[in-house]
């Protein structure tokens, strides 16, 4: 099922962007594009969309954005030098009474005392991963559940699409029954009617009993041979087991893939056996329905 969602944030210190799109695909196949520094995370990233995504081809990626700070930065506070400034600006206050008193925050502007510690994210290593993942996979956690509810609101539209189909595909199933009946009717009145011919021009010793034996064998060969009346049951019993798959409310998409498989099956062989031009357009129409359910299967988890 197709969705797109994205996401921005901080990691690392640095500002970054998160896109995750999904296009149709029968199976699960996920595609990352990760920075260099970060390349390590990959394969927790993946399991992570691999727990809650079930088909489609997915794309993820993340990039730092241009002009956010490479490094990480953590800071030292030098305590000899931070104890020798306020020592020193005691003495100076015991010294002068009109001297202000020392407050930290002065402290901690004068030189040295507090040191910038700078750690480039090319300088991270694999054994952070646990760590740095976690820090990521709240972020991670939302862009996924942003994808699914955009692929849900596209799984409703496609129910409504299918019910519209297997409508459609149950009136041209109706359609092929009642023209069958009336063909069985047309057979058996042609069939009787050409031996009947026959005898009336050959004269068969055995008379009308050897007639009627003769209609009832080759009615019966015909009716056989061009008997669907199984495989419409079977497609009928397909429809309805494709309705219930779909409102199971499961990851359905393979599921219906089969079923949508088995249904060509029995209609491929109702336009073979039925030989009836009129059941044929019939045929024509139900494998353009269930060709246009198969394509949309494959946007089906």
């Amino acid at each position: 099922m197709t969705g797109y969602a994205t996401t921005e944030g901080s990691f690392l210190g640095r500002a970054y962007q998160m896109d995750l799109r999904s296009l149709n695909h029968r199976f699960l196949e996920i595609k990352m594009k990760l920075p260099k520094e970060i390349h390590f995370l990959e394969s927790r990233i993946r399991t992570e969309l691999k727990t809650r995504l079930s088909r489609g081809t997915v794309d993820f990626r993340l990039d730092f954005l241009k002009g956010s700070d490479e490094t990480t930065l953590d800071f030292d506070i030098n305590e000899e030098k931070l104890i020798s400034y306020f020592k020193n600006l005691v003495t100076l206050k015991d010294k002068y009474d009109d001297f202000p008193k020392p407050k930290l925050r002065d402290l901690l502007s004068f030189p040295d005392v507090v040191q910038r510690r700078l750690q480039s994210t090319s300088d991270l290593s694999k054994s952070e991963g646990p760590e740095l993942f976690e820090k990521l996979k709240p972020d991670l956690e939302r862009l996924i559940s942003e994808l699914e509810t955009a692929r849900k609101n596209e799984g409703l539209t496609l129910q409504r699409l299918f019910e519209e189909k297997i409508e459609l595909l149950k009136l041209q199933t109706n359609e092929i029954s009642e023209k069958r009946q009336k063909k069985m009717t047309e057979i058996q009145q042609k069939v009787a009617t050409r031996i009947s011919e026959i005898y009336e021009k050959y004269q068969a010793p055995s008379g009308l009993k050897d007639l009627e034996t003769r209609i009832a064998s080759e009615l019966a060969l015909v009716l056989e041979k061009s008997d669907i009346t199984e495989e419409v049951d079977r497609l009928n019993h397909h429809i309805n087991h494709f309705l219930e798959v779909l409102y199971s409310g499961t990851q359905v998409g393979k599921k219906l893939e089969f079923i949508i498989q088995e249904m060509f099956r029995e209609i491929n062989t109702i336009g073979s056996k039925a030989q009836d031009f009129g059941i044929s357009q019939n045929v024509v129409q139900s494998k353009g329905i269930i060709e246009q359910m198969k394509e949309q299967v494959l946007n089906t988890e």
